[in-house]
């Protein structure tokens, strides 16, 4: 699932990939870059590349010249080398890592470093230390947590672009106070998994300098979306 509000206007046009092996290569990616780019300049292209679970470096170093908008990646392990082929994208994509299931801190870094957008919804049971590292980024950031301790929302809140949480379990007071106060100017709790306490809304409100919106979100399931914006 992607998880993040994903912000932009116009339509989306796939590039589609049908592999007949989950490696891509350099041959694949300058087969993929030769298909036709959308004509309309609001159209916002996606490169799909979520059914190659391991590239060559040098595919991603390839296509990283070409303007996409939105790369999905298959990916199931990100190496060093892999992260800084991705971190070298030309404009900065939206990169939603649809399979990668774990990122420690060093990869995290590389990632970061670049900043880009990542959509790493995928990711489970992320350390504090990865994911202090992912807040030094200054692109949109969407990540998928069993909850945030005190350390991890003062990382997050040095994070200086747009947020979006799934939790399954609401943090503590200590800690939503320390989301409250998130550098950027969007904070989307996106999915959480139970009823809001009056103690966590009550801390999200303590920052006058934000508006906060809540609802319980019906068609998908009981689960509820809280957005704090700047006012």
């Amino acid at each position: 699932m992607i998880g993040l509000l994903l912000p932009f206007d116009g339509i989306l046009n796939a590039v589609p990939t049908a592999p007949n092996n989950t490696h891509l290569d350099l041959t694949s990616a300058i087969e993929i870059s030769r298909r036709p780019a959308p004509a309309q300049p609001q159209v916002v292209s996606i490169l799909d590349l979520s059914s190659y679970s391991d590239a060559d470096p040098a595919a991603f170093e390839y296509l990283s010249e070409k303007p996409y908008g939105f790369v999905i990646l298959g990916l199931t392990e990100l190496t060093p080398t892999l992260a800084r082929a991705i971190a070298k994208w030309v404009d900065s994509p939206f990169f939603i890592f649809e399979k990668l299931y774990y990122l420690d801190r060093g990869n995290a870094q590389i990632l970061s470093a670049s900043g880009a957008n990542l959509d790493l919804g995928a990711v489970q049971n992320l350390s504090g230390e990865t994911v202090e590292a992912l807040a030094q980024t200054n692109g949109h950031l969407h990540l998928s947590l069993e909850t945030i301790s005190l350390a991890m929302g003062r990382a997050l809140k040095k994070h200086n672009g747009s947020l979006s949480l799934d939790l399954s379990v609401e943090p503590t007071y200590g800690a939503a106070l320390e989301l409250a106060n998130h550098q950027g100017h969007e904070l989307f709790i996106y999915r959480l998994m139970q009823r809001p306490s009056e103690a966590f809304i009550s801390a999200l409100s303590s920052n006058i300098e934000k508006t906060i919106n809540f609802e319980r979100q019906p068609i998908s399931g009981d689960f509820y979306f809280i957005e704090l914006m700047r006012g």
